[in-house]
């Protein structure tokens, strides 16, 4: 489960086709679909009927950490953000996500004031906030995608004003997890 933005204006999903179509065709690349589009704001583990490690949220705690979150996100000021450069990450293409460090802030937040929710070493200013567009399932067509990748690194999809942060459920398959909105927290509306 995660606390995401979840891509859903017309024009930003076609930005970031032109892009993926550049690569569709590179053997060992498998693209996200659409409805994957996100940016994970928050992991916050995996939903349970038992806790068994760190990760786990039972749906008990779920209800705090939800309330917790409200309590964030009511507060919260809606925000811009730019997506643009297209990137490596482990075996994923991405985009990244030029938030002036807002993203970076309400994970502070959560380690702040919702102690529930497990924190986890690489958020904050570690955290490279970004956008999964495609992933590697072979290398087979390492060279290739990478001077594709080269081709598409200063590419700009555009600016998106954030209204709410969904939380996200993810089914895991292949290629790729389905996403499901469980819950929308509106931002507060700057005056």
């Amino acid at each position: 489960m995660t606390l995401s933005i979840h891509i859903e204006q017309p024009d930003i999903i076609k930005r970031i086709q032109n892009v993926t179509n550049e690569i569709r065709q590179i053997p060992g690349v498998y693209l996200m679909p659409a409805e994957y589009y996100h940016i994970t704001v928050k992991w916050l583990g995996f939903l349970t009927d038992r806790k068994c490690h760190r990760s786990d949220i039972e749906s008990p705690m779920l209800e705090q950490i939800l309330k917790q979150a409200d309590l964030i996100f009511s507060n919260l000021p809606e925000f811009s953000l730019q997506l643009g450069r297209v990137n490596g990450l482990e075996s994923f293409i991405v985009l990244e996500v030029e938030d002036k460090g807002t993203i970076a802030q309400i994970q502070q937040r959560f380690h702040e004031d919702a102690p529930l929710v497990p924190s986890y070493s690489i958020e904050g200013e570690h955290w490279l906030p970004h956008l999964s567009i495609a992933g590697l399932k072979s290398l087979e067509g390492l060279s290739k995608l990478k001077a594709h990748m080269r081709e598409l690194r200063c590419i700009e999809i555009g600016e998106m004003k954030v209204t709410h942060i969904d939380l996200l459920q993810a089914v895991l398959q292949q290629p790729c997890p389905q996403c499901r909105t469980l819950r929308s927290f509106p931002l507060a509306r700057k005056m």
